[in-house]
């Protein structure tokens, strides 16, 4: 195996590595799946030299990825950017127990008098994407500011903190509202916002709804209530493991588990490609002996032998056509129609040389063919 083979699939599993992460992780899984078996059906075709169907699945494959590419634009942009965070370490901030005390009373205290408020408390992965608008504040968490943030009369009251450890540093953000109705439920714009970014990043909301005083989490795409009784306990619980054993397992994503099965997913298909595609793409020489076979000669001659009766060629092509090439499967076709003039001698040329398709000749090492033929006795 050369250097360049593997160079070939290492980028190969790289490439379908981020492939799988972004399937994975994004609501394109069942359209990315149709996508894939669509792509292998295509390989299947052309490595069976299926011409019709081949280029059928070819346009039919172009067209599927250009809708595809239009309808998850944000899911591809977002698969490429949290793949970035595979090989970098986000720097994580302390939160001491006091800090989460304090958040904790505010939070209380906003669902005792049904004040909306919205926390986001970023993950691994960028999130400056997600937010637009806000001010920077950059102040040490208290339970008395976080309650005037979000305080009625205070003009960035709609908008969301980003909690990054134990600083708050900024305010009056607009988050993108997600448009998933079903999962939304009764959830209002605090909701959509909370689950929008949820759907975009690794970055963890937390929603106090103005109406019912309901508090609830956004993560992963979802958005998980948090039951009255269990409310402390489950603040605790989330915001004190958001810093503790997050920070923990930070790192560059692909030491985590679930990176493993991209990685293994990623490789094991490259190797596929490599062992099956690969063959088919790069190009070869093989040198072969293929019979020559005459056609055409006249009526009342017959052909006594043809000297020599192989000739030895040069084709290039797919290196998996060429493995299965056998010399029954090519000929040199010599027109005899002439011979009744005397013509013994033929020159070889390439457009003699019938070979199957994506296989040219490079050269005929011996290119002259001579025939012997007689009349046929009784025939005048």
């Amino acid at each position: 195996m050369s250097v360049l083979s593997v160079v070939d699939f290492v980028v190969a599993a790289l490439l379908l590595t981020a492939a799988s992460y972004l399937v994975r992780r994004s609501r394109m899984g069942v359209a990315g799946l149709a996508l894939g078996g669509l792509w292998a059906l295509l390989v299947v075709t052309q490595l069976a030299g299926l011409g019709t169907a081949s280029w059928l699945l070819q346009v039919s494959f172009a067209a599927v990825a250009v809708c595809l590419a239009i309808a998850f634009q944000a899911e591809i942009r977002h698969g490429f950017e949290s793949f970035a965070t595979w090989f970098t370490r986000r720097r994580r901030h302390e939160r001491t127990a006091p800090e989460v005390d304090a958040l904790i009373g505010a939070v209380r205290q906003m669902s005792d008098k049904r004040i909306g408020a919205l926390f986001v408390f970023p993950g691994d992965q960028a999130i400056e994407h997600c937010l637009s608008g806000g001010d920077l504040l950059d102040a040490r968490i208290s339970e008395p500011l976080v309650l005037s943030l979000f305080d009625p009369s205070s003009p960035g009251h709609d908008g969301a903190v980003v909690v990054e450890g134990s600083r708050l540093t900024r305010f009056g953000v607009h988050l993108p509202l997600s448009a998933d109705h079903a999962a939304l439920g009764p959830g209002g714009t605090r909701h959509a916002a909370a689950l929008g970014l949820a759907e975009r990043c690794d970055a963890l909301a937390l929603v106090v709804s103005e109406e019912r005083g309901t508090v609830s989490f956004a993560e992963k795409g979802a958005l998980v209530p948090i039951p009255p009784g269990a409310l402390v306990t489950t603040l605790r619980e989330r915001l004190g493991q958001e810093i503790g054993e997050a920070r923990r397992e930070s790192g560059p994503a692909w030491r985590r588990a679930g990176a493993w099965l991209d990685l293994v997913v990623g490789a094991a298909l490259s190797g596929m490609l490599w062992a099956f595609v690969a063959p088919n793409v790069s190009q070869a020489e093989r040198t072969l002996s293929i019979p020559v076979e005459v056609m055409n000669l006249p009526d009342g001659f017959e052909l006594v032998e043809a000297r020599p009766a192989e000739v030895e060629i040069t084709v290039n092509g797919p290196r998996i056509r060429l493995w299965s090439l056998q010399p029954e499967d090519a000929n040199v076709l010599i027109d005899a129609g002439r011979v009744i003039e005397g013509r013994r001698g033929f020159r070889v040329k390439p457009n003699l040389v019938h070979l199957p398709r994506s296989l040219e000749v490079v050269s005929i090492h011996d290119p002259r063919v001579r025939l012997r033929v007689r009349r046929v006795p009784g025939d005048r």
